[in-house]
């Protein structure tokens, strides 16, 4: 299983730092180990409105740590940083506990959830939602300071409406909510946001 480091930050310029990720960021955080990085600015999500997320993918957690100091010693990502105005509010670290699809589309929602983080869920709803969205997986929290929420559900697609479509076909369906009151599984919060690279 691999772990994902997701870092909520504001950042003063967005545009400033979307252009740096698409354009060598993205591929020295690569170089550095990375095995996936994306970055989204969150529209709609109650306090978190206007802050953006970067999610980091590697390999171990041992792995999550030697990134964060590499990223946190380089100076060209200091000086990009301080450039664009990064300043991180969050930084929790998941389990990449399941996954269908692809990762791939403008548009990105993270729903939070209680309960025994189980990728068991998506053999239900990846049949409902697959027509709407383009992947969807499961994370679960290994570390993220006192939070009431145990994992984060993260569906791409290339509309908005349409990760809200797949979302109301799947959260309505009774074997989908049979399987949560089973295991516990709530969902008590989402944000929603478009892909910066």
């Amino acid at each position: 299983m691999s772990v994902m480091t997701i870092v909520v930050a504001n950042i003063s310029d967005v545009a400033g730092f979307a252009e740096a990720g698409n354009s060598w960021g993205r591929q020295k955080l690569m170089d550095m180990g990375c095995l996936d990085v994306t970055a989204s600015r969150i529209v709609h999500g109650g306090e978190l409105a206007g802050m953006a997320t970067i999610a980091f993918e590697w390999e171990s957690a041992d792995a999550s740590i030697a990134g964060s100091d590499a990223i946190n010693t380089d100076s060209q990502m200091l000086q990009m940083m301080g450039d664009t105005g990064v300043s991180v509010v969050r930084r929790t670290l998941f389990g990449v506990t399941g996954e269908r699809g692809e990762r791939s589309g403008d548009y990105v929602s993270g729903v939070y959830v209680t309960g025994p983080p189980t990728a068991d869920g998506l053999d239900i709803g990846w049949p409902l939602v697959k027509d709407h969205v383009n992947g969807t997986m499961v994370l679960s929290v290994i570390a993220g300071g006192p939070a009431p929420w145990t994992g984060t559900v993260v569906t791409t697609a290339d509309s908005a409406d349409a990760i809200l479509e797949g979302g109301v076909k799947s959260w309505s369906d009774p074997q989908m909510q049979e399987f949560m009151a089973n295991n516990g599984s709530q969902a008590i919060g989402r944000i929603l946001g478009k892909r910066l690279f």
